[in-house]
């Protein structure tokens, strides 16, 4: 059973980008609002456009951009975050970092959470592990859920605070049970491995199927070869397939060899079982 939290370095990196994409995206209609609500003179068609559009153009970072200026946490965070991504104009990383820090010296959590990741990886400041810490903390106290599971991974892996699985678990619980998949992904390996608990499969199994049933492609992966080796689950290779044929499909390298493997298992009946679960399971729980 694989028990590495994530593949590589640059795995976990791909997770903390993926948590910048995720703040990004659940804001995009509150975005679009902020601007709509100072170009009042808008006709109704135009300004349908700008809210469901998902990229903004150079008049809306104007407007973005005097918004910010004028003290929005918001419009300061959202702003962070074109400069981070240099879609809309020229990527500029000292930029996001400013607009985030102004933002997150107001309190706005997903500023905090971005801010840290930056002084995590060095991108726009010098990298500073503790710095980090602080500022994902401060959004974790607010309740932020991405703020929790990063501060949980931090005492995990020991990156700017000294290792403690205990305070990794409650970080991570506090994420999860709010429905963050990673920190639910993240908090399952825990129980599995049994890092700083009791080792508990059926544990694991519970929190990498919540995750799982989000797309979550580590937890699918995980929980297909709990079903496969009948660990904290009934043994169900149909289960097994379907699982960690999604973990592939959504980019989990390690599923391939796997899948090759559950699918060596599988008789006739049982592999068109599940390539008939797979294709309604794929159209629920692919990202």
């Amino acid at each position: 059973m694989e028990t590495n939290r994530y593949s590589s370095p640059a795995a976990f990196h791909q997770a903390q980008e993926d948590t910048h994409n995720r703040l990004t995206k659940r804001r995009v209609m509150e975005l679009r609002y902020l601007i709509y609500s100072q170009r009042k003179w808008i006709f109704l068609p135009m300004a349908c456009f700008f809210i469901f559009q998902s990229n903004l153009i150079s008049q809306d970072l104007s407007c973005l951009t005097i918004q910010a200026e004028r003290g929005d946490a918001r419009s300061q965070y959202h702003l962070g975050k074109v400069y981070f991504d240099g879609e809309v104009t020229a990527q500029n990383l000292e930029k996001a970092v400013f607009w985030w820090c102004k933002a997150a010296e107001q309190g706005d959590a997903d500023a905090q959470c971005s801010l840290g990741i930056a002084y995590r990886r060095g991108q726009g400041v010098q990298m500073d592990l503790e710095e980090a810490v602080t500022w994902w903390r401060k959004a974790a106290e607010q309740g932020n859920s991405d703020g929790q599971w990063l501060l949980g991974s931090a005492y995990y892996n020991a990156e700017g605070v000294k290792r403690n699985f205990k305070k990794a678990a409650q970080w991570y619980l506090k994420a999860a049970e709010q429905g963050n998949a990673k920190a639910q992904t993240d908090l399952g390996m825990m129980y599995h491995d049994g890092s700083g608990m009791m080792k508990d499969p059926k544990r694991a199994v519970y929190w990498w199927q919540k995750a799982a049933e989000q797309g979550e492609a580590r937890a699918q992966f995980h929980l297909g070869k709990m079903y496969f080796n009948g660990w904290g689950v009934n043994k169900d290779l149909v289960y097994a397939f379907v699982w960690i044929r999604l973990a592939a499909a959504n980019g989990w390298e390690k599923a391939q060899s796997s899948l090759r493997v559950v699918t060596n298992e599988l008789t006739a009946t049982q592999l068109s079982e599940a390539e008939i679960l797979f294709l309604d399971w794929s159209k629920k729980f692919e990202k």
